[in-house]
């Protein structure tokens, strides 16, 4: 073992000139460190991240406010959505619109990014803001959302839900 230390200070000692190694002299102690250079690559992070942040703060709020396709038409609250459609089924409507099984797959098939609930329930799918009321696809609409079901509708007023 000893043989394989001094083996490594001789080489050290012909690359770098030195007899012994900064460590291991009594009392001095390095004068560069490595740690500033790691410094600033953490500072460049901290940067890089606030910075995203923003823009993606910047893109979630302008993409909700100013939204091409936003219709002027105030939405109803979460609550009242989920009541009329719920009163809906049963009082209007005796005989329960069918249930497809081709949109329910369609509706289990769906790549959703998030869900937002709140006062207005929004998901995000495909990098597009949808609130309730906006449709999906081509006949499936979002109602909202009720107890951790997603809710949609078609254009036959059947619901179709999906765990989130």
């Amino acid at each position: 073992m000893s043989s394989q230390i001094a083996n490594a200070l001789s080489k050290a000692r012909e690359r770098t000139g030195l007899t012994s190694a900064p460590f291991m002299i009594p009392g001095q102690t390095p004068k560069t460190v490595v740690i500033p250079k790691y410094k600033n690559t953490q500072r460049t992070w901290v940067i890089m991240l606030s910075v995203v942040m923003i823009v993606g703060g910047a893109f979630l709020w302008f993409s909700n406010h100013f939204s091409s396709s936003e219709k002027q038409v105030k939405q109803p609250l979460h609550g009242e959505t989920v009541a009329s459609t719920s009163a809906a089924s049963t009082t209007s409507q005796p005989n329960h619109p069918e249930v497809r099984a081709e949109i329910q797959d369609l509706v289990k098939s769906l790549v959703i990014s998030a869900v937002m609930p709140g006062s207005v329930p929004r998901m995000i799918m495909q990098g597009r803001v949808i609130k309730v009321g906006e449709p999906v696809e081509q006949n499936l609409i979002f109602s909202g959302i009720k107890d951790g079901n997603l809710l949609f509708t078609d254009q036959n007023g059947a619901v179709y839900t999906r765990r989130y």
